[in-house]
């Protein structure tokens, strides 16, 4: 069963990693997020109930394609209400 408002997964597109995960890091783990993953240019944090967020800095975030710094993906699982959000 899908959460109402529930999110599947979230993209930070980065100018400079260890900043973001500087930034970031700690947000994520207050809300309940661990880093679950490493590689060159991003890492994956993630939650038990509440999906994933990544923190990208690799080449695919300049040249020809389309993702710019602070440009983020956002995804919601299927079948979500999207009436409105609610904290």
């Amino acid at each position: 069963m899908t959460r109402t408002g529930a999110l599947h997964h979230l993209e930070l597109w980065v100018d400079d990693l260890a900043g973001a995960e500087r930034e970031w890091g700690w947000l994520l783990g207050e809300l309940g997020y661990v880093c679950s993953d490493h590689w060159r240019d991003g890492q994956s944090w993630r939650h038990d109930t509440a999906g994933y967020v990544v923190l990208e800095a690799g080449p695919d975030r300049s040249g020809t394609h389309d993702r710019s710094t602070a440009e983020a993906g956002l995804a919601s699982p299927p079948n979500v209400n999207r009436g409105g959000w609610s904290l």
